[in-house]
């Protein structure tokens, strides 16, 4: 592989950029970052104005809001678009943590862009909205309960942002992967790159076909999520449990018999448990089920390696010890109401499901460790009225020749393995690299990863398929 250039100097800061109708407002930015790897970078602040529905393009505009690294290369390539996750997550954001020096080392390669999608961080966010009921924990929290409780919550949200003049069907990813061909033009780059992560690559994947291999260069997806993967199947969620405990089967042989009997054990018969919530007076009870455990697992334990390499022996001590030793999790989980933000609420709900694959994930449910519930609110609240839907077609398959390395974790428990094979089916240029151990959130699991994010920007090869990092240690 060959050496990538390097260079101290900075390219020029150019403080206005201008096609036909676009302009970047623009400024010079001392860029901070956070923790460990702190440091200030000189860099650009950016904002354009876009349509809020472009299909209007002269109507109502929102601001998107972005931090330009300029390349250390002499020679830049195509600029690199970091688009976040979530939905719902600052780019800008990201690159304060504990991603700053991977935004930094991709500088050898071109600029670099920490966007902040519409309706996150500085990019025109609009106003969160708080269900002013909580959860009635006195009642048993079956499945059905929980649906009644989110699609009530999604109700009242949409008449309160109708009050507050909020467009929801302005939060989808196609109305984003437009902003995205905005920006291009706004930069004067003839293509640009795409580094996603979990929703960024669904939004990435959308831009795909919005912009197209004429105007996209090449696209680095790690954890990436499908057009038709925003519900996740149960069952790639159980082979993700059989991985984790065939690792911890030394020190936890049962551990997922034990697992499925508690659920099991649960469905049947709830528990009854004394919480004592911050402000209340006495003392309150809760009924608790299989689906509060099930919530509390897929929210917390299974995301990264680090989450569920408690998880063993917080299913031994329930074991033991009964649900009561879970109150304070469970406390902090379902006593507040819910609060919904348009960007994570309309994007998800936009992107939707078909109902083939509804029905796939309700048969698969029925003897999935944690049911449907590594979906949640998702789809309970598709059947409100008044939600955008992006439709059938939006949800096809992307097939794409655009130069694309996916990033895969063995140990991702919020996105999969088996998912991220349907993905690369098509694509005709696409490559893969697994990450043995890693799990959703893998960019700084190994320098040999950040390596290979930017040899592929740079020229397209990957030096090995495979990255192994240690498997949890289990507690």
């Amino acid at each position: 592989m060959r050496r990538l250039a390097r260079s101290a100097g900075l390219t020029l800061l150019l403080l206005t950029f201008q096609t036909t109708a676009l302009e970047i407002q623009s400024k010079p930015y001392t860029f901070e970052s956070k923790g460990k790897a702190g440091a200030a970078v000189e860099a650009e602040w950016g904002e354009l104005e876009v349509p809020l529905r472009h299909d209007k393009p002269d109507g109502e505009q929102l601001t998107l809001a972005f931090v330009r690294f300029p390349s250390t290369n002499p020679k830049p390539g195509h600029p690199i678009v970091y688009l976040a996750g979530g939905p719902g997550g600052s780019g800008i954001g990201t690159a304060k943590g504990r991603r700053f020096p991977l935004f930094m080392a991709l500088r050898e390669v071109a600029d670099v862009i920490a966007l902040d999608q519409r309706g996150t961080g500085a990019s025109s966010p609009g106003p969160g909205c708080r269900y002013p009921e909580a959860p009635d924990m006195s009642q048993p929290d079956s499945r059905e309960n929980v649906v009644t409780y989110v699609q009530s919550a999604a109700r009242y949200c949409l008449d309160w942002w109708a009050e507050q003049k909020v467009d929801i069907g302005a939060f989808t990813t196609r109305e984003s992967a437009r902003d995205l061909e905005l920006l291009r033009q706004a930069l004067g780059a003839e293509k640009l790159n795409l580094w996603g992560i979990s929703y960024g690559t669904h939004l990435a994947l959308d831009a795909f076909r919005v912009l197209g291999n004429d105007r996209i260069h090449r696209a680095v997806l790690a954890s990436p999520e499908g057009l038709t993967q925003t519900v996740k199947l149960p069952a790639y969620s159980d082979r993700y449990f059989e991985r984790v405990a065939e690792l911890a089967k030394d020190q936890y042989p049962d551990f997922l018999r034990v697992l499925r009997e508690q659920m099991q054990r649960l469905a049947d018969k709830p528990e009854t448990l004394t919480l004592s919530p911050s402000g209340a007076p006495d003392p309150v009870t809760m009924i608790i089920g299989a689906q509060s455990y099930r919530m509390l697992i897929a929210f917390t334990m299974v995301k990264n390696p680090g989450n569920v390499a408690g998880l063993p022996q917080m299913v031994y001590g329930v074991e033991a010890q009964g649900m009561q030793m879970l109150v304070p999790f469970i406390q902090q989980m379902f006593a507040e109401p819910m609060t919904l933000r348009p960007m994570s609420f309309a994007m998800d709900v936009a992107s939707g499901i078909s109902p083939e694959r509804q029905a796939l994930v309700a048969s698969q449910a029925k003897n999935a460790v944690l049911g449907d519930v590594m979906n949640f609110p998702m789809p309970h609240v598709l059947g409100v009225p008044g939600l955008p839907d992006l439709g059938k077609d939006f949800r096809a398959e992307v097939e794409s020749p655009i130069e694309t390395l996916v990033l895969t974790g063995t140990l991702d428990g919020r996105t999969f393995p088996e998912a991220h094979a349907e993905i690369l089916a098509g694509l005709s240029s696409g490559c893969q690299i697994i990450v043995e151990n890693a799990g959703h959130d893998l960019f700084m699991v190994s320098q040999e990863v950040q390596d290979a994010v930017v040899r592929f920007f740079a020229d397209g090869t990957v030096s090995s398929p495979k990255i192994g990092i240690p498997p949890p240690a289990f507690r």
